[in-house]
């Protein structure tokens, strides 16, 4: 043991210290892995203040519709804008209207302008977005394109209407020509205004970048030289009459070292700037982003390291699943061969009949919960069937009875519901109902203000489930069929994800229909929106 002891305290005498004697490649390796280690964690400092403004903007973008907001400020643009036009029926100068009904519409074109702008975020440069705020981007982009469709659009419409129908009444000199110039002349003001600033910004930047270049460039070339000079210096200082020759070779070559080293340092870092500059100049040329790239990357790997954990989530849950399947198959069969055999007896005894009648009838029960887990891949019953609304419904009332009572929720449903079919695998649809409304009760009995009622409905071709609990937020409406995500406390994240993934092969989908805070939420299971285009795809390919 001592031997070995030594033999490893040797090693690392030699090898992994600065001054070891055959350390040269390991401390260069480690000298190359200290810097990238270094610039990844200066890089990550950065980009985290990015990140978190990102998503605070966010967070106040979604705050703000859910409250109402722009609808309001839209609200009380329209009304001001009005009755500014209003008071312009009473001048008796026509062309002095006129200038005021130019100064009215370029004014509330500038209000809706600001509109806009105040909810636009622009999309951040220079880093790579987590994944949260990834989907947080993407539930932006949809909620500002309903805000500019359903907001912003129609009051420009209506602006630009009620100056129309003011000018058509001949109340106001002033034809179309007018207004499209004082329209032009308020946009080139704006535009003006921004680029100016913009380039004095810019022109700041580039004086600044100079001026540290500048600094570099002095720093590397004063250190080398301070460097040699004071080599020189050791030199002038050493009498070399007195120094034998061994001793005199191993200063040489310290000396000789010394200065190698800072001129190699030297080298690397203005070899370096220069690559970084021309990077920079080479991007401008193209109307390229230097830091595109870099964001890119590290958005990418965001992503493999988020659907690495998922994936390493879901192969934990597949064994597990698998694991209970397979002992479950065992049992299963087992208990049929024992209910059977019980079978001849009963008919010649009628206790016992019912013993055999409600042990197999609570098999049977339990059979049909743990079909529930069975992996997708292998259920216990494959067979496709027609399902009716009324069937699924009286299998709700059966999983579920205990629980609506227990919280005192109302199970509603309409004849629509009880009418509709679909055919498919039982196994894929009863396990998507039950995890829509297990989260509706989760969240009726969780919220004090929810409304105690479920209701099921349907339409066209789709089956619909609604309850009076609390509404989901803009921002996570898409999210929540997305794997690991959950608002449950300690919830899994798995159930919706998994439903909806199970629909989709059987060619329908799993879909939230309405959103937002102050809205009851109603979930669609129905035929997917695409899944006639694939059935074509496909007997076009045979």
């Amino acid at each position: 043991m001592a031997i070995l002891e030594n033999f490893f305290e040797r090693l690392a005498i030699d090898f992994f210290r600065p001054t070891s004697t055959f350390g040269d490649e390991f401390n260069a390796i480690k000298k190359d892995l200290t810097r990238e280690a270094k610039a990844l964690e200066k890089r990550e400092k950065q980009v985290r203040e990015r990140r978190r403004r990102l998503s605070s903007d966010l967070s106040s973008f979604f705050d703000a519709v859910e409250r109402g907001e722009p609808s309001k400020r839209a609200e009380e643009l329209r009304l001001e804008f009005l009755a500014r036009v209003e008071a312009l029926r009473a001048f008796g100068d026509m062309e002095l209207a006129a200038q005021q009904l130019l100064e009215v519409e370029v004014d509330a074109g500038e209000g809706v302008a600001r509109l806009r702008s105040s909810y636009t975020i622009l999309r951040p440069r220079g880093f790579g977005m987590t994944k949260l705020q990834q989907r947080d981007w993407a539930a932006y982009l949809r909620n500002y394109d309903k805000l500019e469709t359903e907001v912003f659009e129609p009051l420009a419409r209506e602006i630009d209407a009620a100056v129309s129908d003011i000018a058509q009444d001949s109340l106001v000199a002033v034809d179309r020509r007018r207004r499209i110039v004082a329209g032009l002349e308020s946009r080139r003001r704006s535009a003006t205004s921004t680029s100016a600033r913009l380039r004095r910004e810019v022109g700041e930047q580039v004086t600044e970048l100079s001026n540290v270049v500048d600094g570099t460039l002095k720093d590397c070339v004063t250190r080398l030289g301070e460097d040699i000079a004071a080599t020189f210096a050791d030199l002038g200082r050493t009498d070399t009459q007195v120094i034998d020759e061994r001793d005199l070779r191993e200063l040489q070559q310290a000396w000789e070292t010394r200065i190698e080293v800072s001129a190699t340092e030297t080298k690397e870092r203005l070899e370096a700037l220069r690559d970084q500059l021309e990077s920079v100049a080479g991007a401008v040329a193209r109307d390229e982003f230097a830091d595109d790239a870099t964001a890119a990357l590290e958005a990418q790997s965001e992503a493999y390291r988020s659907q690495l954990d998922d994936y390493a989530e879901l192969a934990q849950v597949g064994m597990a699943l698998g694991i209970v399947q397979h002992e479950f198959q065992s049992t299963a069969n087992s208990i049929n061969d024992a209910i059977g055999r019980l079978q001849p007896w009963s008919r010649a005894n009628a206790d016992l009949a019912k013993l055999v009648r409600d042990v197999s009838g609570g098999f049977e029960h339990l059979e049909g919960y743990l079909r529930l887990f069975a992996p997708m891949s292998r259920r216990l019953n494959r067979d496709v069937i027609d399902l009716t609304g009324e069937q699924i419904r009286m299998y709700l009332d059966e999983v579920f009875g205990d629980r609506l009572r227990r919280h005192g929720v109302d199970l509603r449903w309409t004849k629509r519901f009880d009418a509709m079919r679909v055919q498919g695998h039982i196994s894929t649809f009863l396990p998507a109902f039950v995890n829509v409304v297990d989260n509706a009760l989760f969240w009726i009995a969780f919220d004090r203000e929810a409304e105690h009622w479920i209701e099921l409905d349907a339409v066209d071709d789709a089956f619909l489930i609604t309850n009076g609990g609390p509404g989901i937020e803009l921002r996570i409406a898409d999210r929540i069929f997305e794997f690991g995500e959950s608002t449950k406390p300690n919830g899994r994240g798995m159930g919706l994800y998994i439903s909806r993934q199970a629909l989709n092969k059987e060619g329908y989908d799993l879909t939230l229909e309405t959103s937002g805070r102050d809205t009851h939420p109603t979930f669609r299971i129905g035929p997917r929106a695409d899944s006639s285009d694939d059935a074509e795809d496909e007997e076009g390919e045979e």
